[in-house]
């Protein structure tokens, strides 16, 4: 007689199902943990350049710094907004660094002038693109320029 177990197959069977289904619910989440990381440096991107932009709109001082214009470089690794005063002074305002694995494809400055957020970018013309990617081929193309007649970033 036949007593009511499972076998030896059907528990394999059903070990190999849990760790297929296991394995696919690991990739998705790995995936979809590195779309998070990379849009937190896609956010922080575009509100720094959104900081240079209404600080030279505003023409706000920053630490009692009279300023001139700001400067936001762009790197491969990350941006940086300093401020730099009449008297040739500079203040650092902020930074992105790019987590591991993420880029910029381009390097260049943009003088954000107060009062009116006069840009005036290192590499000349109206607007200037730049793509930050990572190794999972998530790209993100942000443009600095005038845009409307106001500076801005898309």
């Amino acid at each position: 007689m036949r007593s009511p177990a499972f076998t030896l197959i059907e528990l394999l069977i059903v070990t190999l199902i849990i760790a297929l289904l296991s394995g696919g619910f690991m990739i998705s989440y790995t995936n979809l943990r590195e779309k998070a990381v990379f849009d937190d440096d896609q956010s922080k991107t575009i509100s720094i350049i959104q900081k240079a932009r209404d600080l030279s709109l505003t023409n706000l001082q920053v630490n009692d710094l009279e300023t001139d214009y700001y400067r936001l470089e762009v790197k491969t690794d990350g941006i940086t907004l300093t401020g730099y005063d009449i008297d040739g002074g500079t203040r650092s305002i902020g930074s992105v660094t790019f987590s591991t694995g993420i880029t910029s494809d381009t390097e260049f400055y943009a003088d954000y002038s107060p009062p009116y957020g006069t840009i005036t970018l290192s590499t000349g013309g109206q607007s200037q693109d730049f793509t930050i990617a990572d190794s999972n081929g998530n790209t993100s193309t942000v443009s600095i320029g005038i845009f409307g007649g106001f500076p801005e970033a898309s």
